[in-house]
Parts: C-alpha cells; structure tokens; sequence
C-alpha cells in the first residue's frame, strides 16, 4: 500500500456531526439534479436523451471514486481519515464516501448545464456567467467543510495562492475546477459527434478520462513544483502559470462551443422520424 505523504495532516479526525449533515446534503442536492436532469425526458418519453443523461452523471460519480485520490495527492488534499465514510483507498489517499454526490451534482450537473448551452447556441456570456457560478459554488462548498466541518485540509509550507484560515483553498484549484467541468463536457459532445449510438456507452469512461485530462492540461506546473520540493518562489511561479492554462483552456472551449452546436442532432432524428410517419399514417388515414 502506497504510504501518506510526508507533511499530510494525517491525524485528522472526522466530525460526526459534520460528516452526516454534509452527507445528507450532498446526496439529497445529487439526488435533486438526478431528477431534474430524468424528468423532461421522461414527460417527453425521450428515452435516448434520457440514457445520455444519466450516462453523464454516472461517468460524473465514477470520477470521484477513479480520479479524486489522484488529485489529492498531486494537489497535497488530504480527507480526515479517522472515523470517515470509507469510499475508495488510492495513491495513499482515502476519500470519503460523500464525495460520491458531490461529483455527482458539481461535475455531472455542471456538465449537462454546459452540454445543454453548448446544443441550444447559448452565447459566450452565458459560459463566463457559469464559470462564476462554479468560483461561487466552490467557495460556499469547500470554506465551511474546511474551517467549521474540519472534514479535510489543503497542506504544504509552500502551497501557492493559499492561506490555511484566510484563503483555506488555493487560488489555482478555483480556476482549474472551470475547466475541470467543461472539459469532460467537451470530450462528450465531441464523442458523440460520432453518430454511433454505441457511444452513448462510453461517456462513463469519457468523463473519467475528461476529470484526468482538464487537470493534466493545467496543473502541471504547480504540481511539479509542489513534489518536487520547490521553493515558495517556484510553486507561486507554477500556480500562476497553471492559472494561465486553465484560462486559455476554458476560452479555447468557449470558442469551440459553437462548432459542436449539432454534435448531438443525431440522436433524437429516430424520434422525429417516428413522429412524421404517424403524421403522415393519420393524414393517410383521414384521407
């Protein structure tokens, strides 16, 4: 078994307390988005979009258990081992159970949100205005588990952007983690520009690959710097230069965007056509 990195707040204990009423919160928002995202498919009987769906937000939840270790060791996050909700257990990182819903509503919620602006020609502002959403959501959602909840830590004498009372979480995550929705979302719609209806099958093991790739794409920088002993100087260097990928990789998905408009048209054109021959035999019909 891989070992805890040397540094890592390792005898972190989880409040009880804290770790039920989050975990009750997270399911019940995954939950919520869950059923948001099913029930117009479901009143249309659009049972194709339905699967894409639910395909999204299972690949979302895959990812937390496949890749959120991977990132907390590069990115020095560390869970509150000691009376945790166990879920996975890799790279010497164990990450609770309730990340599940959290991967659930934050990364496959704000995929369909995107995917969803992407289809329907949503202008450029209306991304930039999601961005600041998720920068908003992120804070709300990382500050109180951190400083009340105590449920994990952002650590290192050298972490960049990063202060453990005043800024609890680094600068170069809330840039990175606009990214880390669009990317996948982008690689979706870009698989399913295939018109293969088999594809639809490999969106779970697409959004993995997208969480893995929106970090590797970005955070390069700092993470070399951090584990490999840089300075202050150099880890603020890498943060900073890790914050300019994640820029120039979210504008380069925004401009993108339209490009991929009608990836997906594909995959309603069966229920169309369905619908114009019933037309069609009813005007026969009447006739």
């Amino acid at each position: 078994m891989i070992q805890p990195q040397v540094g890592a707040p390792i005898d972190m204990v989880a409040d009880p307390t804290w770790q039920l009423a989050f975990g009750i919160l997270h399911f019940a928002i995954a939950g919520l988005v869950v059923a948001y995202a099913a029930k117009t498919p479901i009143k249309e009987k659009n049972w194709n979009e339905l699967l894409f769906r639910m395909m999204v937000l299972l690949g979302a939840t895959l990812s937390a258990y496949f890749f959120e270790a991977a990132i907390d060791r590069a990115g020095q996050l560390w869970y509150a081992e000691i009376g945790a909700w166990p879920m996975s257990d890799f790279w010497g990182v164990r990450v609770p159970l309730w990340v599940a819903p959290v991967y659930t509503w934050f990364l496959g919620g704000g995929a369909l949100i995107l995917i969803h602006a992407v289809r329907t020609g949503a202008p450029r502002n209306f991304y930039y205005k999601v961005f600041l959403g998720i920068v908003i959501a992120d804070l709300l959602l990382e500050v109180p588990i951190i400083l009340m909840g105590g449920l994990y830590a952002y650590w290192g004498d050298t972490q960049p952007f990063f202060h453990e009372l005043y800024f609890p979480v680094p600068a170069w995550y809330l840039f990175v983690n606009r990214f880390f929705d669009f990317f996948p979302a982008m690689m979706v719609l870009l698989v399913m520009s295939s018109g293969k209806k088999w594809a639809v099958w490999t969106i779970p093991f697409v959004m993995i690959a997208g969480a893995y790739g929106s970090y590797a794409l970005t955070t390069w920088p700092v993470i070399i710097a951090l584990q490999n002993d840089g300075s202050i100087i150099m880890t603020h260097i890498g943060g900073a230069l890790t914050i300019g990928l994640a820029l120039l990789g979210t504008y380069i998905c925004v401009i993108s965007a339209p490009k991929l408009q009608h990836a997906m048209d594909w995959m309603n054109q069966d229920k169309t056509e369905s619908k114009s021959k019933k037309i069609s035999s009813s005007l026969a019909m009447t006739d």
